[in-house]
């Protein structure tokens, strides 16, 4: 199952900033100043270590299993994890130990490889958790590097902002169909105020999830929406939400009124 690390690969980036040099032949005037010295060139070198780990396998159980990852040696702060299944199984993978499960979850459906990018803590990030269908065989290979995960700032912003507008419907539906705690006129006054901050997000959205948040806008202002269960008839376009936002690494903050 195991095959032995490959070698480091070396990226080098280097930028260079040139000066823009003018000569002249003549010497200045006595009463004149010479010139300061040319500063030497500015050079900047960022070096990029990548290393290969040994590829992982398994077969889904329908229940999460942890695998323990050989991190090799070195500074690592992000991982490349190349996934592979068929069979049309829905999958979730968790990166991180027991002290921080659940801190990055990636998600996706089994038709062939699917490449994932996680930020890295080699104290922490040691396990990954997979959670596949019942006999659907899986094969992870990581791939280790020393360059950061950056999450893009434009995403992080919207993920932000789509929290409190996901948690509005979230606790419209709870309260109406779950407790009882509201009636049908408070869930649409609720989901009102919802979809008017959703249509600003989209408006002022510079990110790809602009496009998401426009096309929930007209579900969630529908003549033909059912009072209690707007959140189930608007999952799948929730869910393409949430998946571009874990993959930032930036989920929006849900909080609910009710429940535990």
């Amino acid at each position: 199952m195991a095959a032995s690390a490959r070698p480091f690969r070396i990226g080098a980036v280097i930028g260079v900033v040139v000066l823009a040099l003018c000569g002249c032949t003549a010497s200045p005037p006595a009463s004149e100043e010479s010139p300061s010295p040319t500063s030497t060139p500015e050079v900047t070198t960022e070096i990029v270590l990548t290393q290969d780990g040994p590829p992982l396998d398994g077969t889904g159980s329908g229940f999460p299993t942890g695998v323990a990852l050989a991190v090799p040696e070195g500074d690592f702060r992000s991982l490349s994890l190349d996934f592979e299944c068929t069979g049309s199984s829905e999958y979730l993978l968790e990166l991180g130990n027991e002290t921080s499960q659940g801190r990055t979850t990636r998600r996706g459906t089994c038709a062939g490889t699917t490449t994932f990018l996680f930020s890295f803590y080699a104290r922490s990030d040691d396990r990954l958790g997979v959670l596949v269908g019942e006999g659907i065989t899986w094969k992870a290979t990581p791939s280790y590097s020393t360059a950061a995960f950056t999450p893009d700032p434009a995403i992080d912003e919207d993920c932000k902002a789509f929290g409190p507008v996901y948690s509005a419907i979230l606790n419209a539906d709870a309260g109406f169909s779950d407790y009882a705690d509201i009636d049908e006129a408070e869930w649409n006054k609720r989901v009102d105020a919802a979809s008017d901050e959703l249509e600003a997000l989209a408006a002022a959205s510079e990110s790809p999830l602009a496009e998401s948040f426009e096309e929930l806008v007209p579900a969630l202002r529908s003549p033909d929406r059912i009072a209690g269960d707007l959140l189930r008839s608007t999952d799948p376009t929730n869910r393409r939400i949430s998946d571009v936002c874990a993959a930032n690494e930036t989920l929006p903050m849900i909080e609910a009124e009710y429940g535990g």
